[in-house]
């Protein structure tokens, strides 16, 4: 199916940039983040937009991943609670772009 979204909006001059013809995620921040076991930011980099996947790289260049990590490790064991005390997000509980999108329009529209 992805090769067939691929090759409609080759063909339709018209059609927005498809979000699924990219490249991968930087190899050198794939990494980083791999150290953190954060590796699933980039989860949903092919639905989005060059332009949002730029903004994306951009935010993840500058987090301080160590510094994060340590103020997660601090508060844990202010709370008597071990590193291993936090797991990933189901699956089910993460939502996609398509779902976010009317959330996020109805947002915008009440600061207008």
């Amino acid at each position: 199916m992805r090769d067939a979204i691929i090759e409609n909006n080759n063909n339709n001059n018209n059609a927005p940039p498809s979000p699924f013809s990219s490249p991968p995620p930087p190899q050198a921040i794939l990494e980083r983040l791999k150290d953190y076991v954060q590796e699933s930011v980039f989860a949903v980099w092919n639905e989005l937009f060059p332009g949002e996947r730029d903004l994306l790289i951009n935010d993840l260049e500058v987090v301080d991943l160590p510094r994060m990590d340590r103020i997660i490790r601090c508060s844990l064991r202010s709370q008597g609670l071990s590193v291993a005390a936090i797991e990933p997000v189901p699956e089910d509980s993460v939502s996609t772009v398509e779902e976010r999108t009317p959330w996020m329009e109805d947002g915008i529209e009440s600061h207008l």
